[in-house]
């Protein structure tokens, strides 16, 4: 092929692999990658779903769920410094965990993923790690007695027009032991499908509660996420480096 025809032919097919997921979104210098976030194309309906505080049962733990807490991100951008600026549009959600050990030994909480899904995005708790951003209180696994609990926050990165649909919910999918099924859970965003949540997270209890599980299914692994399409990626802030 003439060398001179070369150029123009990667120019169409570049943006082309970029828009089907196979080459990643640049992030800015020093600032690290914002998580994938991915969009679906249907809503789960709001009578599928548990409203949050309800506990749910997995095993040797009982999990509780709080509602989203919608732009977090001043108090988040407050506790990383040397963070990226925001783009206009988008910031971080909070959802509140609780965890609690109902067996008769010292235990860890179990492996686990959250997804929200809002307004056709779909985001995975874990993907906030792949940031440089971290959570104040984050939900961090720990060995506890009999009857104690693992409280802490699980955070997404949305547009932050998401907290306006009604079908938005968190599907929590733990997997009891290594070899086990995972179990699904989904929950409503908030108790008032039709209004956001309020922004004090539920308080954490020390003692197991009753556990229901009227919407949990079993299934061989955790669904996979959608190819990713990220957000605008934060400009860094001048001078700043990325945080830890």
């Amino acid at each position: 092929m003439p060398r001179r025809l070369i150029a123009p032919l990667l120019l169409a097919v570049l943006p082309l692999l970029a828009g089907c997921g196979l080459l990643s979104v640049p992030a800015a210098t020093g600032s690290g990658p914002l998580p994938a976030v991915a969009r679906t194309p249907t809503a789960i309906p709001t009578d599928a779903t548990l409203p949050p505080g309800t506990p749910v049962a997995a095993g040797r733990w009982s999990w509780i769920v709080g509602p989203v807490l919608w732009d977090r991100t001043p108090s988040i951008l407050a506790a990383n410094p040397h963070a990226p600026s925001v783009p206009d549009g988008y910031g971080w959600a909070v959802v509140h965990l609780t965890a609690t050990n109902v067996s008769t030994e010292r235990a860890s909480p179990s492996i686990f993923d959250a997804t929200l899904a809002a307004a056709g995005w779909t985001v995975s708790s874990h993907q906030i790690a792949e940031t440089p951003v971290r959570l104040p209180d984050a939900f961090t696994s720990k060995t506890v007695g009999p009857g104690e609990s693992v409280t802490g926050d699980i955070g997404f990165w949305v547009p932050l027009h998401a907290q306006t649909d009604r079908f938005c919910s968190v599907t929590l999918d733990v997997r009891p032991r290594v070899t086990a099924e995972s179990e699904e859970f989904v929950f409503a965003c908030s108790v008032d499908p039709g209004s956001a949540a309020t922004d004090a997270p539920p308080p954490a209890t020390s003692t197991p509660t009753p556990a229901t599980t009227p919407t949990r299914t079993t299934k061989p692994t955790a669904t996979p996420l959608a190819s990713p399409t990220a957000p605008p990626t934060p400009v860094p802030t001048p001078g700043a480096t990325a945080g830890g």
